[in-house]
C-alpha cells in the first residue's frame, strides 16, 4: 500500500466521524500530511527528540517502515495552508477506573 492510498482511507476514516472534537475537520487528502516520527541524534547538549518527516505519497509504507511497530502521524492543515504541528494523546496503558475499584475505592 502506497501512502496516498492510506491518505485515501484517513481521509474515510476521519469524515466517518464529524463531530469528533479532538480531530481537525478534513475534506479532502490535501488536508493533511502522514508523517514519520524519527528520533534526531542527541548530542552532549540535548537529548534526542521526534521530528516528523512528511512521506512522499508515492512510497509504499513496506519501503519506508523498518519495523511492524511503527506509527504513523498526522499533519494536518490550518485554512491558510501551512502545516499544524503534530499533536498526540496516548490511550492510558492501565485502566485507572478499574484499578480503584479493585482496590476497593
Amino acid at each position: 500500500m502506497t501512502f496516498n492510498e492510506a491518505k485515501e482511507r484517513t481521509l474515510s476514516a476521519l469524515t466517518a466521524f464529524p463531530d469528533e472534537k479532538d480531530v481537525p475537520k478534513v475534506q479532502s487528502i490535501e488536508d493533511f500530511e502522514i508523517c514519520v516520527g524519527r528520533l534526531s541524534k542527541k548530542s552532549p547538549d540535548t537529548a534526542a527528540k521526534l521530528e516528523f518527516e512528511i512521506i512522499d505519497g508515492e512510497k509504499r509504507m513496506r519501503d519506508v517502515f523498518s519495523k511492524p511497530w511503527e506509527v504513523a502521524y498526522l499533519k494536518f492543515r490550518n485554512s491558510d495552508g501551512t502545516l499544524r504541528p503534530v499533536l498526540v494523546k496516548f490511550a492510558p496503558l492501565i485502566d485507572e477506573d478499574a484499578e480503584n475499584e479493585e482496590d476497593g475505592e
